[in-house]
């Protein structure tokens, strides 16, 4: 046939491949092939809180106290996130002592103002018989950065990890409690930008600057430092941790987290069942004259204006009534003070007739010297707070001596165990209570701070 037609050709000696060979092979091909890597996840802190029904009113805090871009600038942090119920009942508490302690506090409505602005805008609180104060929101803005610690505490599980861009190393171990560091740098300003000399103590004289100071934070009342806050992770039910925060040196006490961690780009946020308070003022003073417990008398009624930590604590309502005014004074504003105070167990062993002449009026010398034999500036070191960790160790097996104000030495050594400590021999009854000038609190329940002025 011509070049046009039918062609013959010689036939092929290979079977045809069959369209079933060919099914077969695929799912071995697809075995080999790597499967795409996952979308860069670009959601941040903020976005984890937009997307989450449970924190609307948290949200609304950190844009009325104007941190959004705080949030978003944040690298590798972690954020304890207060439910919306939680916010509401911390609302109600506030409302309750309101009624109890009206004056008290200036931060009585801090959450209350929350509510009302998320529910009802600043119409409602212009409307309030309540005058806001605090136009750029210090109190608020100081809270919510209590709730931010500066590092990843929480790791990622492996399909997340690629979004924290500062994971944690390893998990928080079991049941230990630890110490970290917030965003929250307590000040003096707006109170005081001088630093207080210890009432007839040798010291820095009145309205000068804190010598230990770093230059570029004068005023930091915890010598350049944030406020401190303490987590344990506990194996919870269904194989989830649970983290407690804001817990007590030895573990006790806090806000446990609602729910399980939820990781961002920079950082991860865990709900908690409860609002964290900030610490307060080793000398704020109190509205009220007296303590539960306490004796009633014109002194008593004319000192008693008792340092908010130390009314808060049981174990110190003696202290609380017989220092005079010019040492509360000087506990709400001195920067970086360890004190360890004697408890009410060491006032008891003093006589009657020297109880008496404590709170007669005319032992103020006597009992600032009592005080200045307790507290310290220097604290584990050039101005540095004398938490417990930094004095004994991680372990709670290593030693250390404090200078206090009045020149004298305190031995603190470790028992192997951070809740085992020892003042000159003594064992402390309780240790670590976090103030917001910086004030690390521990005192033994038979000290002897009080010999001193006997001698």
């Amino acid at each position: 046939m011509s070049e046009r037609g039918w062609s013959c050709s010689t036939p092929s000696t290979s079977p045809p491949m069959r369209l079933s060979s060919l099914l077969w092979l695929l799912p071995a091909a697809v075995a080999l092939a790597k499967p795409p890597p996952p979308p860069p996840d670009t959601s941040r802190l903020v976005d984890l809180l937009a997307r989450s029904p449970e924190h609307q009113l948290l949200l609304g805090a950190f844009q009325r106290a104007r941190l959004i871009p705080t949030l978003n600038r944040l690298n590798g942090s972690t954020l304890f996130a207060p439910t919306d119920d939680a916010i509401r009942r911390a609302r109600d508490d506030e409302r309750r002592r309101g009624l109890l302690d009206a004056g008290d506090s200036a931060e009585v409505g801090l959450w209350t103002a929350v509510v009302e602005w998320a529910e009802q805008g600043d119409d409602a609180l212009e409307g309030s018989n309540s005058t806001e104060h605090d136009n750029l929101q210090l109190a608020l803005r100081d809270t919510l950065l209590y709730q931010l610690v500066n590092r990843t505490l929480v790791p990622p599980p492996p399909s997340n990890r690629t979004n924290s861009t500062e994971p944690a190393h390893k998990p928080l171990p079991l049941d230990v409690t630890t110490l970290h560091e917030t965003l929250y740098f307590p000040s003096l300003f707006p109170y005081n930008r001088s630093f207080p000399a210890p009432p007839s103590l040798p010291g820095t004289e009145p309205d000068q600057p804190d010598p230990d100071a770093p230059e570029d934070r004068p005023e930091g009342l915890l010598h350049e430092e944030g406020q401190r806050l303490r987590v344990v992770r506990r194996a919870g039910d269904k194989k989830r941790d649970e983290y407690w925060v804001g817990v007590d040196w030895k573990g006790a006490g806090g806000v446990r987290s609602a729910g399980p961690p939820k990781f961002a780009r920079n950082g991860v946020l865990v709900p908690i069942d409860g609002v964290l308070t900030r610490p307060d003022d080793l000398g704020a003073s109190l509205s009220r004259p007296f303590l539960a417990g306490e004796e009633e008398s014109p002194d008593l009624r004319r000192l008693v204006l008792a340092a908010t930590i130390i009314r808060s604590t049981p174990e110190l309502s003696t202290l609380a009534s017989l220092l005079p005014k010019p040492v509360i004074d000087y506990l709400s504003t001195a920067s970086h003070l360890t004190l360890f105070a004697p408890t009410n167990e060491a006032w008891a062993a003093l006589t009657d007739l020297e109880m008496r002449y404590l709170r007669s009026g005319l032992a103020e010398l006597d009992l600032s010297e009592i005080f200045g034999d307790g507290a310290s500036r220097s604290g584990a070191g050039s101005g540095k707070v004398g938490y417990l960790e930094r004095l004994v160790g991680k372990k709670g097996d290593r030693s250390a001596s404090v200078t206090t104000l009045r020149n004298g030495t305190l031995e603190v050594s470790g028992e192997g165990e951070k809740t085992a400590v020892k003042v000159n021999g003594t064992e402390i009854a309780r240790g670590d209570i976090f103030a917001k000038n910086g004030a690390s609190l521990a005192f033994p329940p038979r000290t002897s701070l009080l010999t001193t002025r006997r001698r």
